[in-house]
């Protein structure tokens, strides 16, 4: 289940590049250098939390908000999971609050 009071940002090592194509987009870790594969979702989290530091529970309010969908619990679990993944890569991270 979300934490949905958890404040993420992203991994203040990452310093990213992004290349669009066919949309999809790949971001390279010019720190590390990981490149990984992202999906739409996957991306507006991290496209937002390059300027803050945010709750989950924002999170999913302002990706349903920019994209005309509801915060169901099937959008809860999506961006829950997708943050997760992120955070297994690197790059993002949950802040203590």
């Amino acid at each position: 289940m979300a934490d949905s009071q958890r404040h993420w940002r992203l991994f203040p090592s990452l310093d990213p590049l992004y290349k669009y194509w066919d949309g999809e987009t790949i971001v390279f870790d010019r720190f590390s250098g990981n490149t990984h594969l992202l999906d739409e979702l996957s991306l507006e989290l991290v496209r937002e939390l390059e300027s803050t530091s945010i709750s989950e529970s924002g999170l999913i309010k302002n990706f349903a908000q920019a994209n005309g969908l509801e915060c169901d619990e099937a959008l809860v679990q999506a961006v829950s999971q997708r943050l997760e993944a992120l955070n297994q890569l690197g790059i993002v991270r949950a802040d203590s609050v």
